[in-house]
This record gives C-alpha cells, structure tokens and sequence, in this order.
C-alpha cells in the first residue's frame, strides 16, 4: 500500500520548513550568509537569526528569496515530498499562494474583560471548600488535600465559561494573533508592589511555622501540610515576580503565549489553595494560629487584585487577522466591544 504524502498544517513547523529550503537554495547557489546579505540589502544577524529559527522569514523576505534564487515561492514554502503530492506547485509559472491551513485558536477576549467575575468564582469556591475543611480537619488533617480541587475546577470553569475556541482555514501566508498599541504596562508598579506584599506575607507565614508554632499530636499534620503548600506557594510568587516580569508587554503575541496573564491567574489560584490550607490548620489549633489564617487570606485578596489590573491590561490586546500584504484589522470586533 503506498504511503500518503500529508500536508503540514501547523504554523511553526511550516516556517521551519521554509528556513530550512531557504539554506539549502543558499548552498545549491553556493552563496554564503554575507554574499546573500550583500545581494538582498538584509543583515548577516537578521540572516543568522533565521538560522537558529528565532525570527521567522517575514513574506517580503520570502519573496524576495524566491527572486533571488530564480525559483517559484513555493518551492520555498514546500518539502519535496509535498511537492509529489500538489504537482501543481513545480510549476514555475504557478505564482499565486492559494496553499490553506486549518488553525485553533484560544480566543480569551473574554477572560480579559471578565476578572471580577473569575475572581469572585474563585473566592466562592475557596470559602466553600474553606468552611468544610474548618470543621472536618479534626477528624483527619489530609481533608486540606481538597484545596487541590481549586485547580481543576478552575480549569474546568476557565475553560468552558471564558475562552472560545475557533478553527479558521487561512492561507499560510496569513496570519492570526494578538496585538497591542500601547505594550508599556501602566499598572507595573502597582501589580509589582501588591505581588512584594504577597511573598513578604507568605514568607511571614512560613518562618512562624518554622520557629514560632510549636507542634502538637493533635496538629502535627495540619502544621506539616501548611508549611509545605506555604513554601511551595512563596516560590511561585517569586519566581512570578522574577521571571515572568511585565513592565512591557510584546506587541505581537499568540494564543499560547499569554505567560503573563496565565501566570497572575495560577498566582490567584495558589492563594485560594493557600486558603484552603490555612482553615486545616485554624479548624485544629484556631487560638494559636488564627491570624496565620488572615495573612494568608490578605494574600489572597492581593493576588486577586492584581489579577484584576494584569487582566485590564491584557484586554487591550485585540486579536487581529493579518492577509498578505494587507494591514492587519480587529478579527470580529462585534464581539469584544460589549
């Protein structure tokens, strides 16, 4: 049975393709990086960086490859084997790039104009699961395990009520992603400062743990579990704080590179856990740990906020439909201006 020759569909991986039958028509013309960068008028570093695959070819850049080198744009665009299959495409004369992918994309236009109300689903389904663990922990303290639940239902929730999922068939020359006027981040300092006022909170909780709660048979669980999810909770804010940092957001971005959104939003989501886990340890020992509980419940409500100030700026990104040669416009602006 002959094998079937499919067509790549993904986005990253047709570039990646064109990169690579972009060097190889380099090295049949026998011409290095500086003789192309001398003909074509572009940089040995921007050359170099398709290379490496960290920029993409933009399609003046590809076109003009295709000039260069004599060749149909397609037989840039096209591994040899798919070649076989659209014979159309050997054709020199064939020019027009008629080509299609099919594409999913996460629309979260949504989520970004909704903070307040995941913000307070997120509240409702900690305090309920806050309340039941507050009572039934004496029995055992493994009952804060519960917390636990906030992620998948989150999840769950997240991505039922707030994001949209669209398959669109688009030429690959085209192109679908977020874009931004302003990418200056005018609530960084504010959102910085609420998340410094997170860690010093959680980083509190964790050294009275440490030195100043004295264990007991009756409590010795819940104070183990706390103290973890605590530490574990304190390197998350930081490495938020540190690594994925916003003061200037990219002015292009995918579906799948919202890192600072989704970050501010697992932020939230591990303060509601730290709730959770807080109650455990008041429902065994309240007089002694009580106000544990509302520095972890301050935290809580300070990631909240500045979930709600990371979601206000993101919702100024607009999801754009970009054709070739065309300047990109808003994809279904009806929907996002409500």
């Amino acid at each position: 049975m002959k094998k079937e020759i499919k067509i790549v569909e993904d986005k990253r991986q047709r570039f990646e393709i064109i990169h690579d039958n972009f060097f190889s028509y380099l090295r049949k013309n026998e011409m290095s990086q500086a003789d192309y960068a001398a003909v074509s008028g572009i940089s040995e570093s921007a050359i170099s960086k398709w290379k490496n695959k960290t920029v993409h070819m933009s399609e003046v850049h590809i076109k003009q490859a295709a000039d260069i080198f004599k060749i149909s744009v397609n037989d840039l665009f096209y591994t040899e084997q798919e070649k076989k299959k659209v014979s159309v495409i050997n054709d020199p004369a064939y020019d027009p790039i008629m080509a299609t992918q099919q594409i999913k994309i996460n629309m979260m236009n949504k989520s970004f104009k909704n903070p307040l109300v995941i913000g307070l689903t997120t509240i409702s389904f900690s305090i309920i699961i806050s309340i039941v663990v507050f009572f039934i922990t004496k029995h055992s303290a493994f009952w804060s395990l519960l917390a636990f639940l906030i992620p998948l239902f989150a999840r769950t929730d997240f991505k039922q009520e707030f994001i949209d999922e669209k398959t669109y068939s688009i030429n690959y020359l085209d192109d679908v992603y977020y874009l931004i006027k302003n990418e200056k981040n005018q609530y960084y300092e504010v959102s910085s400062l609420l998340h410094w006022f997170q860690g010093v909170l959680v980083m509190v909780c964790l050294w009275i743990m440490v030195f100043k709660v004295d264990t007991s048979d009756s409590n010795i669980d819940a104070e183990i579990l706390f103290t973890l999810a605590v530490f574990l909770g304190m390197i998350e804010s930081f490495i938020t704080l540190f690594i994925f940092k916003d003061k200037k957001l990219k002015k292009k971005i995918y579906d799948n590179e919202i890192y600072g959104y989704l970050t501010k939003l697992t932020n939230m989501y591990t303060n509601g856990m730290l709730i959770i886990f807080g109650a455990a340890l008041s429902g065994t020992s309240f007089n002694e740990t009580w106000y544990i509980f509302l520095m972890v419940l301050a935290s809580f409500v300070l990631s909240i906020i500045e979930f709600v100030l990371t979601s206000k700026k993101y919702s100024e990104y607009k999801m754009v439909y970009e054709e070739f040669e065309k300047e990109p416009r808003e994809l279904f602006p009806q929907n996002y201006k409500k």
